[in-house]
């Protein structure tokens, strides 16, 4: 996926979570199997995966220059931020927040 394709979707999407991950990482795949079953929750945040093989320069554009990173954008623009320290339960609490002011409409 290219940088235009990727802030196009950002663009697009009412929600989108994005999650920066390396192939050989296991702290990347222990957050992966607690994140999928937790994006299902909040069904209309679009889940991407980004592989760390990923272009450079796309992985430069979003300043993901460690991994794991976690980024979740409502409306085209970013509101969290996370990397590998991330608390799951703290994740899930600012999700429900942000998910329901931007769908509870």
């Amino acid at each position: 996926m290219t940088e235009n394709e990727l802030r196009n979707i950002i663009k697009e999407e009412p929600a989108v979570l994005l999650y920066f991950v390396s192939e050989n990482c296991r702290p990347c795949e222990v957050i992966r199997e607690k994140l999928r079953p937790m994006v299902k929750d909040f069904p209309k945040i679009k889940y991407i995966e980004m592989p760390a093989g990923t272009d450079p320069a796309l992985l430069a554009a979003f300043d993901a220059f460690s991994l794991p990173l976690l980024l979740v954008f409502f409306d085209g623009r970013e509101f969290i931020r996370n990397g590998l320290n991330m608390s799951l339960e703290e994740l899930r609490k600012d999700l429900s927040r942000l998910y329901d002011l931007a769908f509870s409409k």
